[in-house]
């Protein structure tokens, strides 16, 4: 089963949106910096649960 996580960040009246998927290339965000915090904020919440980063 693929995982998806849709997340919205809203400041200062502008709204961005980033999609992370396990799945190489499906990853979208109009800020590749956002994205890639976001992955690896991801990647760390996952390895202090237990999970696959």
């Amino acid at each position: 089963m693929k995982k998806i996580l849709i997340l919205i960040d809203i400041q200062n009246d502008f709204v961005d949106g980033a999609q992370l998927s396990d799945s190489p290339g499906k990853a979208m965000c109009s800020d590749p910096d956002y994205l890639e915090y976001l992955k690896r904020s991801v990647a760390f919440r996952l390895g202090r649960e237990g999970g696959n980063a």
